[in-house]
């Protein structure tokens, strides 16, 4: 779990530096508001998502498709809640949201794969 939460802080941080450097550098007319919070919401989720799948894992491996199935439908659907309720008050930057949205949720969810997928066939 400590090296899952180090790869999701250094995620974090290289998510927030890219988004700096590409404001400054390329798009520099273009802002996205609470956009540190937006990153630490992914991390957050990420990180407890992760600590209940090994918490399953450790239990039961039975359990485990399931609730890495559950898990996963229930934040989506969290994240399109709060992109819904942040589109609805920040619409100026609703595109630029949409993309950044996009991007760290790929990134976040291929870490989390990975390391799962990596857990998983230790368990085996």
């Amino acid at each position: 779990m400590k090296s899952f939460l180090l790869k999701t802080s250094i995620l974090s941080v290289a998510i927030i530096l890219t988004k700096y450097l590409l404001l400054y550098f390329v798009f520099p007319k273009s802002e996205i508001p609470l956009f540190i919070l937006i990153v630490a919401i992914f991390f957050a989720a990420s990180n407890f998502v992760q600590y209940l799948l090994l918490r399953t894992t450790e239990k039961n491996m039975r359990k485990f498709n399931p609730a890495f199935l559950g898990l996963s439908m229930i934040k989506m659907f969290t994240y399109l809640i709060l992109a819904l309720i942040y589109i609805w008050f920040y619409r100026e930057s609703a595109k630029d949201f949409l993309v950044s949205i996009f991007v760290i949720y790929v990134s976040f969810s291929a870490l989390e794969i990975v390391e799962i997928t990596r857990i998983v066939k230790q368990k085996k």
